[in-house]
């Protein structure tokens, strides 16, 4: 592409145009949308310097200017445009000069673009390679288990029993299958299709721009300031920023930096009481994500604020009325299991379970496979747990695995589901996320080494390659 054209975008629009879009292909393209806007504005002042300059000089040729009338200008005025005259020819110069660089920028904002998306492509193809790897490998170790268990089976001669017990079903009719070369389908088509759509992936942390996790213990923070969910690995590599900023103003003797919020630096609440009460002004606003943490905090009594369900189950109806699927998915739990101090209400609780999952709720498609396996419904039960796993739901691939030991599942289909499980758990994993869930489970645990070597780093007193190292040493490998 020529300077002469910078606003053919044939070359890029494939770009532009995806679906899914990495921080870097994110990042050049703004960058170049920022360029062509620059380029416009300059196109669109070089212009009107053009013509305001064309029409001055044919006004001094013919000698007639319409706003005097006058046939012929006096001496002092006519010298007084003529400089005029050159001072826009000047500026339409430069201006022009300008354009040219503006255009130049364009150009190579695009090839900024095109690098991202190659890179980026290659690390997807990398990821697929590591993906298609391991699952591999984990299926070819199951042949081999399964071979083994069999040629155990039929030396203790009870090869017909442990077979029956790997392949019994529970549909309605009472006979088992031993077949599993036929993947595993519903009986018929769902009456609402909106049910049975795959998942988008999830929101954005708008730090790292890595979507938020679904694992508990690498679950997301809500800040009050701003409205942002922040991942707990952010929340955690801010804090450890500000105490490393806290022991260098220490050694020069200046004041240390309060704690803030990682997205807006705003400064974080002071108390329980403080907080809870950011949380509540929130609420009063129609925040959904505040409304539903205050319920959450309600149902359990956390916080400082007294167990109070019928302050949760309103504030959770508030959230939902307000469109949170989250909210949503948890009426349905509420509503469908015990040991929330709520009478159960199975009919209630399943359709806001359905209306979750059409919200987008993997949580709530979750426990939708249960209540469906609950009631024999094994083909049903199935297809949510696969669309569930696909999204990353460790819990639903777990429950996959046990169908398939069973004879329910067959072979190709849980390798499909593994595959895109896998990549999913990959797109929403980064260093500082398995970082902080190694120091998580250091103190679930109770792994004082790790959990001391660990802390040293959130504490600012080792930097990223002294941590690999103690790691290392310790044989403990990382990334």
């Amino acid at each position: 592409m020529s300077v002469d054209d910078p606003n053919n975008v044939n070359s890029i629009d494939h770009i532009l145009n995806r679906e899914k879009k990495g921080p870097a292909i994110t990042a050049a393209i703004a960058q170049y949308e920022q360029c062509k806007k620059h380029l416009i504005k300059l196109q669109s002042r070089l212009k009107s310097a053009k013509q305001n300059s064309e029409d001055l000089r044919l006004m001094l040729r013919h000698g007639y200017f319409i706003e005097t009338h006058e046939a012929e200008p006096s001496p002092d005025r006519r010298k007084a445009l003529e400089t005029h005259m050159c001072r826009l020819d000047n500026e339409a110069s430069i201006l022009e000069a300008e354009t040219n660089n503006a255009a130049k920028a364009v150009i190579l904002s695009m090839a900024g673009v095109e690098a991202a998306a190659e890179r980026e492509d290659d690390i997807g193809k990398q990821q697929k390679a590591k993906v298609n790897t391991f699952v591999d490998s984990y299926l070819e170790k199951l042949d081999k288990d399964k071979a083994a268990t069999d040629a155990a089976a039929d030396d203790d001669g009870s090869t017909v029993e442990q077979l029956s017990s790997l392949t019994v079903t529970d549909d309605d009719d009472g006979n088992g299958s031993s077949d599993t070369s036929d993947c595993a389908r519903p009986s018929e088509e769902a009456v609402d299709p909106e049910l049975w759509k795959p998942h988008p992936p999830t929101e954005d942390c708008p730090i790292c721009f890595v979507p938020l996790p679904l694992k508990e213990e690498e679950s997301e923070g809500f800040f009050t300031c701003c409205g942002q969910l922040v991942c707990c690995s952010c929340i955690r590599e801010h804090i450890r920023a500000v105490n490393v900023t806290n022991m260098k103003r220490e050694k020069k003797e200046q004041q240390p930096l309060e704690k803030t919020c990682p997205f807006c630096r705003s400064p974080s609440a002071k108390s329980d009481t403080e907080q809870i009460q950011q949380y509540e002004d929130k609420v009063r606003k129609g925040d959904t994500k505040a409304a539903l943490i205050v319920a959450g905090r309600y149902l359990e009594g956390l916080n400082g604020l007294p167990k109070d369900t019928s302050k949760a189950l309103e504030l959770f109806h508030r959230s939902a009325d307000m469109g949170s699927a989250e909210a949503t998915a948890m009426l349905g739990l509420i509503y469908t299991s015990e040991g929330w101090g709520v009478p159960i209400q199975k009919k209630k609780g399943l359709v806001y379970l359905e209306n979750a999952t059409k919200m987008g709720s993997v949580t709530a498609r979750e426990f939708l496979g249960v209540l469906e396996a609950e009631k024999g419904n094994t083909e049903h039960a199935i297809r949510h747990f696969k669309l569930s796993a696909s999204a990353g739901h460790v819990l639903a691939m777990k429950a996959l695995w046990k169908y398939f030991y069973k004879g329910k599942l067959c072979k190709a289909e849980l390798e499909d589901t593994l595959r895109a499980h896998q990549e999913a758990c990959d797109g929403m994993n980064s260093k500082d996320r398995e970082r902080f869930v190694l120091w998580q489970k250091a103190k679930a645990d109770n792994n004082v080494l790790l959990r001391n070597i660990l802390g040293m780093y959130y504490a600012g007193k080792m930097n990223a390659k002294e941590l690999n190292k103690q790691l290392k040493g310790h044989g403990i490998m990382t990334n």
